[in-house]
């Protein structure tokens, strides 16, 4: 990597890290990358795709931030851009209980970017994970984890539990758990259960990542 060029990402995430905590200007998410790239006298996305372009200021606008880069060679500083981009975490639980029964439980939780700009703050891992400076309204700027594809599955937790401690969410789509759960307990009040817990991460969306450049 050229010095310069270098020298215009530690600018980058050496702002990022002075305003963690805060809103740069009105939080805005494509603020936050703008004035930080203006701050380390780097092209923003005005001086890269002209104020035309940026004004226009809505869904219609995938915003450019410097040289178009692969994911594998992101670093600190760069800028990542999002169109229709989220991920679903599922937790799936599986109990094996003393008595017999089977109790599948799965959760799953949605984090949704929509369109978002964000400044990279680490490499991305073996787990197609990346770490994020962001903001949006209500949201001050800090450290967030995204996914830039599928990791493997994660078998994070073995373990046993007595029957009764098993939390079933409320709601219909877990009335085959409660259910079950019930039967185990009438057949043994202090029935136990082994559990596996599976984490699953599925990414859709598009993103671009730029390599900042020198003004």
């Amino acid at each position: 990597m050229a010095d310069d060029v270098l020298s215009i990402n530690q600018k980058i995430v050496a702002f990022a890290n002075s305003n963690e905590g805060k809103f740069v200007e009105n939080g805005d998410c494509w603020r936050f990358p703008e004035k930080a790239l203006t701050s380390a006298g780097a092209k923003n996305s005005n001086d890269v795709m002209g104020r035309e372009r940026v004004k226009k200021r809505d869904k219609s606008v995938d915003y450019e931030w410097g040289t178009p880069i692969q994911a594998k060679d992101a670093v600190p500083g760069d800028i990542i851009q999002f169109r229709d981009y989220f991920f679903i975490e599922t937790t799936k639980t599986n109990y094996d209980c003393s008595t017999g029964e089977k109790i599948s439980i799965s959760k799953s939780v949605k984090f949704n970017r929509g369109q978002h700009s964000a400044i990279v703050a680490d490499m991305i891992d073996e787990n197609g994970a990346i770490t994020v400076w962001e903001q949006w309204p209500g949201h001050e700027i800090q450290q967030d984890t995204l996914y830039v594809r599928n990791p493997d599955p994660d078998i994070s937790t073995n373990g046993k539990i007595a029957v009764a401690d098993i939390e079933v969410p409320k709601g219909e789509d877990y009335n085959e758990p409660r259910k079950l759960k019930k039967a185990a307990l009438a057949k043994n009040a202090n029935a136990t259960a082994t559990f596996q817990k599976i984490v699953t991460i599925e990414v859709f969306g598009k993103f671009w990542i730029y390599r900042p450049m020198p003004k």
